[in-house]
């Protein structure tokens, strides 16, 4: 398996753990069957752009219905 990973950067947002998890939008169907988990974030300040915040995640399948993990 490949592993699939996503960075995303968008204005400052606090409060984002790690191993949170979180969903992509318009994203190909086979990316339905799971979620993105948070293994990274960072934060920049800058005068040209404010504040950034960057996440890196990576992508995680959902465990089928009746099987244990």
């Amino acid at each position: 398996l490949t592993k699939l990973m996503v960075d995303l950067t968008m204005p400052g947002i606090g409060g984002i753990e790690l191993w949170q998890s979180f969903l992509i939008d318009r994203v190909p169907n086979i990316l339905d069957r799971g979620y993105f988990v948070v293994t990274k974030v960072s934060h920049q300040f800058k005068k040209e752009t404010g504040w950034l915040t960057t996440l890196q995640g990576m992508f995680r399948y959902k465990p089928k219905k009746g099987t244990q993990r």
